[in-house]
């Protein structure tokens, strides 16, 4: 074969190769309200031919516009609008309270379940018992996202939430989290959450990235050897409580300890309807055992007392607040004792007794 041929078959196939090409696209439509989307543009060595110079016009795509030229005429036309469509602020709004008040409902069977075995536990009936099953149900939650085989079968179990994927959880929590620490008149309510990581130890990357999005958590490492490491936490632990927990931790952490996750819980309201000061007299208080000891007790004679009464209890809630976003609910069971009391109450049949509460005058 001479090396003419072989020069004139290396030609021959390029121009076969373009004339494919050109039928390929040719006619393809373009331009438009969605002119700067790739489906509405032509290839290379290709350009838009718009029927008008109007906005938006549409076009057809032409091979080899005014000879072999490489670049792509854009074609003229509106730009496309390729962000969502944002949410009605109502809809959204009552989508995550959906997702909160399902978080809610887990965190108040856990929160009962917690008291009844406290309670239950305490063979003496001596202690006083306070919790805050949110602020407890948080930060398992936030564990529950470094977690793996038993240890995440059981908290799964232990917080009620079998049916939560981690992305639902994490979601909840966030918006439970903000809607706790939202700004309310007469009311300051914090809950805060931390990790601290002892010097030359790391945590999976992606649960501490979480836990900074959805928890909002204060994360540093510190060396837990020094003696100013507790005193780095409890200063921390302080600021977030008001000065009320200022010693938490003991003076030297222990040599074993390889992170510390806490969350702290503040709560500081007033009364919608306050009691006076003068109005504070000695009155017998009733022990779990029958014995009574003599207690300073506060009086107030209202018309509008929200009040429920039934064959086991008599109940009073309390608003906080003129937005009355939260209440205190106390409970005064009829027979001796709160521990059968505890026993009757759970997450559904207490959602229900809170819906029963009408005005009604009294002493409180």
């Amino acid at each position: 074969m001479s090396s003419r041929k072989i020069v004139l078959l290396a030609l021959a196939l390029p121009a076969l190769g373009l004339t494919i090409y050109s039928l390929k696209y040719s006619g393809k439509l373009c331009g438009g309200e969605n002119a700067n989307l790739k489906r509405q543009q032509c290839p290379q060595l290709y350009e838009c031919v718009l029927e008008s110079n109007q906005p938006n016009a549409l076009g057809v795509c032409r091979f080899l516009p005014n000879g072999l030229r490489l670049g792509i005429q854009p074609a003229k036309g509106k730009p496309a609008v390729e962000s969502p469509t944002p949410k009605d602020p109502t809809v959204e709004r009552n989508e995550q309270n959906k997702k909160a008040q399902r978080l809610t409902l887990a965190q108040n069977k856990f929160g009962f379940e917690l008291l009844k075995t406290l309670a239950l536990t305490d063979q003496t009936n001596t202690q006083n018992i306070a919790i805050s099953p949110t602020s407890l149900g948080l930060a398992f939650d936030l564990l529950y996202n470094g977690a793996y085989g038993s240890t995440k079968d059981q908290l799964t179990t232990v917080l009620q939430i079998p049916s939560f994927s981690l992305i639902e959880l994490n979601e909840a929590a966030k918006i439970l989290l903000d809607r706790i620490n939202t700004p309310t008149q007469d009311i300051d309510t914090t809950l805060a959450n931390s990790i601290w990581i002892r010097t030359g130890e790391t945590l999976n990357a992606a649960v501490l990235r979480d836990a900074a999005a959805y928890y909002l958590a204060h994360i540093a490492n510190l060396d837990f050897t020094q003696p100013e490491a507790s005193k780095t936490i409890n200063d921390w632990i302080s600021n977030r409580t008001a000065g009320k927990i200022p010693n938490a931790l003991p003076g030297q952490i222990d040599a074993a300890t390889i992170a510390y996750l806490i969350n702290t819980a503040y709560f500081n309201g007033v009364w919608q309807y306050q009691f006076d000061p003068q109005q504070i007299s000695m009155r017998d208080f009733y022990k779990q055992d029958g014995s009574r000891s003599p207690t300073q007790s506060m009086r107030m004679t209202r018309s509008n007392f929200l009040y429920l009464e039934n064959e086991d209890l008599q109940a009073v809630k309390l608003p906080y607040g003129s937005e009355q976003k939260y209440s205190m609910v106390l409970l005064l069971p009829k027979s001796l004792g709160v521990n059968n009391l505890l026993q009757m109450l759970t997450a559904t049949n207490w959602e229900s007794r809170l819906s029963g509460f009408t005005e009604k005058e009294g002493t409180l």
